[in-house]
């Protein structure tokens, strides 16, 4: 009976498939089921079965309810009968080790705000005789690690001049981030106004969904398309810095002619609450760090100068007792981006070449309040 029994799995949650080289065995999904018997009882048979599914979300009047379709699906008996006739399993504790291959699973795990595009399940089914059969259903998470080249040719930073008024100067160390890791955005100002003075720094993480599936043959009919397009936007990270309540972090005073400020910036550590970047011909995720400042003229008018973007990938990382480990980081250095982090230079840009010695020490960084990190050239995992 259901009362009298109780299943559970012991399986590791997460699974991080490492970049797959020609000719090497694939990974398996390895694991444990437990099943505990108050008292003897008749099985037809028990199998495990890896099942992975796609989540289309809804697409306003096109589509009524989200769709959903097998990606995945991969099985293995763990107790059967030869002659597939009922077979007594006495009372006691049983446990039934499973391995299933992972060649050719093709998708990732895809969750997070408002989504889940792929999603794993580990189910083992326990057919019991004259007994309706009971199925122990548990999520577990799927990823591989990004390959090495990517990210490297994204750009760390970016400058330029708002209205001939102030030039400016934003960087990070890498544009290759793990999933709730923390990183900092360094930020760098000559007012060429005397006029102008900044106030505050708006920092936003933004993740984008672009999805394109096919229309069925109704759409196709009624609505004339052949694929049914959605974007969407969601705001995952956002903190202000507001200088005029903290007495004028960056004020315009004639011994600070470049303003400096390192902000630093935590990515989500849940995975509803992040996805990581992606891209395949229907669904593409892309994240981008934008810097909002706003300064005050003469007069006192707020008045918001500029806004600037920074794009980033965002990859799933280990956690737990694999916390330490760390996937593969952008190593190619450009010759147009400012200094690492924890090299306090200036950029060529914001240096007098007049003024300028080679003994001449540098400004250090004035780190916004709360902030405890290391000054390093990596983002803190």
């Amino acid at each position: 009976m259901l009362g009298k029994e109780i299943a559970s799995y012991d399986l590791q949650p997460c699974i991080y498939l490492p970049i797959r080289q020609q000719n090497e065995s694939w990974e398996c999904l390895t694991g444990q089921f437990c099943l505990s018997l108050a008292r003897a009882a008749h099985f037809k048979g028990i199998k495990v079965q890896l099942v992975g599914k796609m989540k289309t979300p809804r697409y306003g009047i096109f589509v009524a309810q989200e769709r959903e379709e097998i990606t995945f699906e991969r099985s293995q008996a763990l107790a059967f009968s030869k002659t597939r006739n009922a077979f007594t399993m006495p009372a006691g504790n049983y446990e039934f080790p499973f391995e299933i291959p992972l060649s050719g699973l093709r998708f990732d795990t895809l969750v997070g705000p408002k989504h889940e595009y792929y999603t794993y399940h580990v189910e083992v089914t326990v057919e019991r005789w004259m007994w309706r059969d009971l199925v122990v259903s548990q999520p577990v998470r799927i990823y591989r690690y990004p390959k090495p080249d990517i990210g490297r040719g994204m750009p760390k930073s970016v400058a330029g001049h708002s209205n001939q008024d102030l030039a400016y100067h934003f960087s990070i160390p890498d544009t290759l981030i793990p999933h709730g890791g923390t990183f900092p955005v360094d930020c760098w100002f000559v007012p060429l106004s005397t006029s102008l003075t900044v106030t505050g720094i708006t920092v936003r993480i933004i993740e984008k969904h672009e999805l394109a599936f096919p229309a069925t043959a109704a759409e196709s009919v009624q609505y004339s398309t052949y694929f049914i397009t959605s974007s969407e936007s969601h705001v995952i990270f956002e903190e202000k810095h507001d200088f005029t309540v903290l007495g004028g972090a960056l004020s315009s005073g004639k011994d600070a002619d470049v303003q400096q400020i390192s902000m630093p910036v935590r990515l989500p550590g849940d995975p509803g609450a992040c996805s990581q970047s992606y891209s395949s011909r229907k669904i593409k995720i892309d994240h981008v760090l934008l810097v909002t400042v706003e300064c005050i003229d003469g007069a006192g008018e707020c008045v918001k100068m500029l806004a600037e973007a920074i794009p980033l990938h965002i990859y799933m990382r280990p956690t737990g007792k694999d916390k330490d480990s760390r996937g593969p980081t952008s190593s190619a250095k450009s010759d147009n981006c400012p200094p690492v982090y924890g090299e306090h230079q200036l950029d060529l840009m914001i240096l007098d070449p007049k003024g300028v010695e080679g003994d001449d020490q540098v400004p250090s960084i004035a780190l916004c309040p709360g902030y405890t990190g290391v000054q390093s050239g990596e983002a803190v995992l």
